[in-house]
């Protein structure tokens, strides 16, 4: 099967591209990992973003707010009654 065969079945079947998939995936795999307060250049590296720039960077593309954002209404939604 050739790649850009795959990337057509791919987002045919899920909706989206594989690149976009493997970003969502590795972003869902870093929220756990910084609520829980790891820092951001060693989730970076764990999940293979080339630094924490780059994974706060495609976080907010991909969540609409940045890592910090997040944690922050996080923490204040569990606050809340």
């Amino acid at each position: 099967m050739s790649p850009p065969y795959f990337s057509t079945m791919f987002k045919q079947v899920m909706g989206i591209s594989p690149q976009n998939y493997i970003l969502k995936t590795k972003i869902n795999a870093a929220i756990p990992l910084f609520m829980a307060g790891k820092r951001l250049d060693e989730i970076a590296e764990e999940l293979g973003f080339h630094d924490a720039f780059h994974l706060s960077k495609t976080f907010k593309r991909q969540i609409g707010v940045s890592p910090r954002q997040y944690k922050e209404r996080m923490r204040h939604s569990a606050e809340m009654p």
